[in-house]
């Protein structure tokens, strides 16, 4: 008679049990979801409630991090953000995802993005002991590893003195800040993050500059100009920038090609110009050819129609006032194997297989692999086999595929090139 009893409690009790199990699974699936449609506060609470009856699970720790993080800085305006917030709801989360999965890649690349934005926002109104604090946490929560930090040495040394530098992404503008303002390397030159130029507060540290931590940009508008920042009506139009003397010399320009024609186009949708692009052409038309420019790889030149102005240098490129397609301005050969086939340039590359930021860092590799590509193709159709089959065999030596695989695309490529080379032996 017990064991009549016994069993259908025994069932009631496993289905229970599995009902909440399930129940745990579909919030944290809601959660997921919400994210992905970009209703970040629904998100937060559904992940928060699987939390409940799993406090284990690094995943959802994580992913708590990463839309506390995007509700506050790509949300409409978030009445909590503040320090407690991004302490209490962003930080701490990503700290326990890592604690319960140390090799948590994604969560060392947040860390070191909310470290990067509270840094700036210091520096947004002056306090520049908190924001060298904050770059100094950044670096020491994983979140600017040794390849990070060397790649971006490189980028700095890939500019001349007094440059102007624009950078793509968290990864770079963070790095490049902790190099500038930690360990005081390559000063003189300006980064700009374009994505920052159309927020006003950024747009006016970008013009005022910062002593000891932002040398000022050359910005034309006035303070009311930038307060007042919006789309602009535009249409395809020629801005006309006269070149100065020193490049005129420099890349030998005939005279009567002594105006550079920088043909800008709108957005082929709003017909418009946006605020932050705005401003960069107007950083491009009042500093005269007085500062070289810099356009670091992945900065996309096609949306302000410069791709054909670029002139690989290093492992950036620097802009001219004259389209060095087909010529032989399309390199500054000197300065990019300078910086390219150095072995110390590479010297903390076997880092990236330690410690690895997921796919936020696989532009690093891709782009020293890629440029190396090039530089081989380009000597190829020189006629010099003999260097070209150099350095693909230096990008073997200098980047084993145990520190981090190279892409397929460029594995068909290199092979491609490999082929022809051997054709010609």
């Amino acid at each position: 008679m017990n064991t009549l009893i016994f069993k259908p409690f025994i069932i009631v009790l496993l289905i229970a049990n599995m009902s909440a199990l399930g129940q745990t699974i579909d919030y944290k699936q809601k959660g997921l979801d919400e994210g992905e449609s970009r209703n970040f506060s629904l998100a937060i609470k559904y992940l928060k409630q699987a939390l409940e009856d799993n406090p284990d699970d690094a995943e959802i720790y994580f992913h708590l991090g990463k839309y506390s993080h995007y509700i506050v800085y790509d949300s409409r305006p978030f009445v909590e953000q503040g320090n407690e917030w991004s302490k209490n709801e962003v930080i701490k989360n990503f700290e326990k995802a890592i604690e319960l999965n140390p090799d948590y890649k994604l969560a060392y690349y947040f860390l070191g993005v909310e470290y990067g934005v509270r840094a700036f926002e210091a520096l947004k109104v002056r306090d520049i002991k908190q924001f060298k604090s904050e770059l100094i946490c950044g670096r020491n929560s994983g979140g600017y590893p040794d390849w990070l930090l060397e790649y971006s040495r490189n980028v700095l040394n890939s500019c001349e003195e007094n440059a102007i530098l624009f950078l793509f992404g968290d990864l770079m503008i963070n790095s490049v800040s902790y190099l500038q303002n930690i360990e005081r390397y390559r000063t003189g030159i300006t980064a700009i993050s374009p994505f920052l130029l159309e927020r006003p507060s950024y747009a006016m540290l970008y013009k005022k500059g910062v002593p000891g931590a932002l040398i000022k940009a050359p910005i034309s508008w006035t303070e009311t100009h930038i307060m007042d920042m919006h789309p602009y009506q535009w249409r395809k139009q020629i801005i006309e920038i006269p070149i100065s003397d020193s490049y005129m010399k420099r890349y030998k320009i005939p005279e009567q090609n002594n105006i550079m024609k920088w043909e800008l186009n709108p957005d082929i949708y709003t017909y418009s110009l946006n605020a932050g692009d705005a401003l960069l052409a107007n950083i491009i038309e009042t500093n005269k050819w007085e500062r070289p420019i810099y356009f670091a790889f992945g900065t996309n030149g096609s949306i302000y129609d410069l791709n054909d102005y670029f002139q690989i240098s290093g492992v950036v490129n620097k802009l001219l006032p004259i389209k060095v397609n087909n010529t032989e301005l399309i390199y500054d050969l000197s300065k990019t194997e300078s910086i390219l086939l150095n072995p110390s340039s590479y010297n903390d590359f076997s880092d990236l297989a330690v410690h690895n930021l997921g796919y936020n860092s696989e532009f690093i590799p891709y782009n020293y692999r890629k440029l190396l590509l090039d530089l081989a193709q380009y000597y190829y159709k020189k006629g010099n086999s003999e260097k070209a089959l150099s350095i693909l065999d230096k990008m073997e030596k200098l980047m084993p595929e145990s520190a981090h695989p190279t892409s397929e695309y460029l594995v068909k490529e290199i092979d491609k090139l490999k082929d022809l080379l051997n054709e010609k032996q």
